[in-house]
């Protein structure tokens, strides 16, 4: 249902969020401002992915999808894409960890 550059769109604004919430976690001083300009301009991009993705998804989401499941709620465009970012962002983040954990080769105990 996605294109290639959709897909790339939505992992671009998905890492960009990600590495925000990282960041404003483990910061100490404040953001100069040329850096907060740069962070607001990524949100503002990570936003527009979000939105056109889900309202591409929108128009082709079968009735038995998550998404149509959350428009059931009524809730507001904005907040419709909140949930599905949170969403993308636990299983990537999740999955990615998973992963990781994965890559560790089990080597039994000499003793």
């Amino acid at each position: 249902m996605l294109s290639a550059g959709d897909e790339r769109a939505l992992v671009a604004a998905v890492n960009s969020i990600e590495d925000e919430v990282a960041d404003g976690m483990f910061r100490v001083l404040p953001l100069m401002p040329w850096s907060w300009l740069a962070r607001r301009r990524r949100r503002t991009f990570a936003k527009l992915a979000m939105s056109f993705v889900v309202e591409k998804l929108r128009h082709g989401a079968v009735e038995s999808s998550a998404l149509k499941a959350l428009e059931a709620l009524n809730i507001g465009d904005e907040d419709l894409q909140h949930e599905i970012l949170t969403l993308l962002l636990a299983g990537h983040h999740t999955t990615g960890s998973a992963a990781a954990g994965c890559s560790i080769t089990w080597q039994p105990n000499p003793g």
